[in-house]
Parts: C-alpha cells; structure tokens; sequence
C-alpha cells in the first residue's frame, strides 16, 4: 500500500509551550486511536526534549530531530550585550535584518521524504513542500503592551508570511476565524476551523490512591479554586490575586487559589504582588505539574477559573467540563463561544465582578452542580479522534494534490 509521510513539528521544551504542548499531545493520541495504514508521522522534536511526547505516539511514528543551528557568531556576541539587546527590542529594525529573514527549512523533513508538512506553532519555517500552518492567535496585534517593538515586528512580519505561504491555515474558533481574515485578508476557504478537544483525554484516569498521594504532596486545603496557567501578564493572574484580596478585605472571606503552570520572569511581578497584599498564605504556585498531579487537582477543586485577558481558546475550560468541575470564565475573544451557558462569565478587566463571581460559584453548591452536568454536556462531542480524522483528511488531500514527480512509498 502506498503510504502517505507527515512531518510534525514538536519542536518544544517539556512545560514551556502549555497550549501548544497540550495540543501536540492530544494530535497524537487521536492519530493512535485511529491507525491510518495509510500514512506515516515524523515528529520533529529538539534533540533530548522528546520524553513528554513518547508515551502518546502512534505505533507508525518516528522521532527525528533537526540539524544543528548555525550561529552567526559576530550577532550572537553584539546580542549579548544587554545595553544593546535592550536596545534592540525597543528599535527592532536598526541593524537587524533577523526581522525580514524568515526562517528556511534545514532539510531534515526532505531528507525523510516527507510529503506534507503540519507546523502546529507559530514558529514555522520556509519551505516548498506542502503545508498546515497555526498562527493560533493574534494577541500581539489586541494587546501591544505585553509585547517589546520587536516582538510585535516579528509576529507581525512571520505570522504573515507563513500564512501567505500555507497551503493551509488550521485554528480552533470562529473568533480566530474572523480576527484572521479581518487583519491579514485571508481568504476564508484557506482557513480551517477545527475545535480540539480536552488533553485530559490522553491521560489514563488517575486512581484514587494516586489522587490522594497528589492532595499530600502539595497539601491541598479542602476547598479551593484552581488556575492552570503559564504565568504571561495577559492570563491576569494580578487581576485574579486582587479579586481574593477584595474577598478578604470587604467580607472576611478567604478563599484559597492553587495555580499550576510554567513559571516564566513575569512570575517574579506577580510574587510580589501576592506579597503585597498578604495573600502569600492564600495562594501557592505549584509550577509545571505531571498528568496524573493535574487531573488529581482540578478533580480536588471547587472550580475551576479562568481570567484571561486574552485567549484563542482554553484548554483547560475543556478539561474541566470533561471532569466534571464547574467553570467561571472571562468575556473576552472566544471564551463565551467555548463555554456558553456551561460556565459563569465575568469581565477579566472589572476586579469587583470577577469578585462577585468567585463568590457566587464559591457559596453556591447548587449552581456548581448546574455547571457541571451543563460542561459535560458541551464537552461530549468533542475528542481527539475526531480532530486527527479532520487532520488525516487534510493530509490526504494535500499529499494527493503534490506537483511534483516524486512516488508514494
């Protein structure tokens, strides 16, 4: 049988990329359940970063790894001066022509044969073999301020340019949908909307014994609320610390918040917040957390909440509907047409609201219970193998549609 090959891009570090990792994981499990002898799957992973990967791959997958960088070495020495660097990010064009360079395609996929391309983040590189590209989101272009002028430059410049260059473009939400056509003038046959799924899907249920060993590990109190998030200014952990500290202030009310999630530099700006308003008692960071230390703390929790700033679309809002936990979430960009009527909304930028609403779902059982079942409800139709079937089919039909003279293994 001829077989279609499928490069992957999983180049990532364990614990860095929350979303994207989440995603990864979850593509390969669906393409597991559904066991194309039609295709094959290289997983492009960096060089001893494969291990968060391994346990979920199909049994037609192959790891392989990509060349060396080359580094220019007169660059390298100018970027590491931080006076320099600083100034950098402020003036991203002078005397930085990396802007305008977007990244070539180092020929690994080539050399294995590969026939279609799937960049499942927003790093992408050039190439002349067919291609599904996420941008995933535009957050640089609504919210500037979380980004330096390079950052956005860069975004702004290579988003573009891979989608231009895309044979396909892959998102999650009909918000994305729009907000990619609107600023970019995509047109709207290139794109592909396709909802994911929970990752928890890929986990083997965790057993009570490992659940309870989970709650002493970390000392879980009793009741608590719960935040899975990388700590980045725009998921408004700040916001969320401030809606406690109001609790605590104007009612005497002290509700507990355990927050799971890589800790990246801006962790430090929210420590300190924290501190400041005497709530280091109140709220613990438990950083990057296993599968089974994950869903042994959501299914601990009281509920769970998201108060985002700025989202494509939350894993975790599907994680927590898939177990059962209630959900109390933003109103901005895709969130409302994720959750609908299954979670409670409030506005991430209204510190009392978001109060009020933490504290309705915390002193009420009954509504939490409406929550739960409507959750699960939502999250029923939606699984891994679904997704990697509409994947496979695009696969197919790019792999199909090839001009080129090259044979089918």
């Amino acid at each position: 049988m001829k077989k279609f090959r499928i490069g992957i891009d999983a180049r990532l570090a364990n614990g860095e990329t929350g979303g994207i990792q989440q995603f990864i994981i979850g593509l390969s499990h669906g393409l597991k359940l559904l066991a194309l002898n039609s295709q094959e799957y290289f997983f492009l992973t960096l060089e001893n970063q494969d291990e968060w990967l391994r346990p979920y791959l199909p049994d037609n997958a192959k790891i392989i790894h990509p060349k060396p960088p080359r580094h220019n070495l007169a660059h390298q020495v100018i970027k590491s001066i931080k006076p320099i660097r600083a100034f950098l990010e402020k003036h991203p064009l002078f005397l930085n022509p990396s802007i305008n360079r977007v990244p070539e395609s180092d020929g690994t996929f080539e050399e294995h044969g590969i026939h279609v391309i799937h960049f499942t983040n927003q790093s992408a590189f050039k190439t002349l073999l067919p291609n599904i590209y996420h941008p995933h989101d535009l957050q640089h272009v609504h919210h500037p301020e979380f980004f330096s002028p390079r950052q956005r430059a860069l975004r702004e410049k290579r988003y573009k340019d891979f989608c231009d260059r895309a044979s396909k473009i892959s998102v999650a939400s009909e918000w994305t949908n729009r907000d990619l056509q609107k600023h970019f003038g995509i047109p709207s046959e290139k794109i592909v909307v396709i909802p994911l799924a929970p990752v928890i899907q890929a986990y083997m249920p965790i057993s009570t014994e490992a659940l309870t060993s989970v709650q002493k590990k970390f000392s879980l109190p009793e009741q608590y609320i719960f935040y899975p998030a990388q700590t980045w200014p725009h998921k408004n952990h700040i916001g969320l610390i401030k809606a406690l500290a109001h609790l605590k202030n104007k009612y005497s009310i002290k509700i507990p918040l355990i927050c799971t999630g890589f800790q990246n530099d801006f962790y430090r700006e929210i420590r300190k917040i924290t501190s400041s308003l005497s709530l280091n008692d109140q709220v613990k960071f438990l950083g990057f957390v296993t599968p089974d230390e994950l869903q042994a703390i959501y299914k601990s929790s009281c509920f769970l909440i998201i108060p985002t700033k700025f989202e494509a679309g939350s894993f975790p809002i599907w994680e927590a509907f898939n177990l059962e936990v209630p959900v109390a979430c933003s109103t901005v960009t895709s969130l409302p047409e994720q959750a609908g009527d299954a979670a409670l909304l409030f506005d991430p930028d209204n510190i009392e609201e978001m109060a009020n609403a933490i504290l309705s779902l915390w002193q009420n059982p009954g509504l939490r219970e409406i929550l739960k079942k409507r959750g699960l409800q939502k999250v029923s139709g939606f699984s891994w193998e679904k997704v990697a079937y509409r994947f496979s089919e695009i696969y197919r039909e790019l792999a199909s549609g090839l001009n080129s003279n090259r044979e089918l293994i």
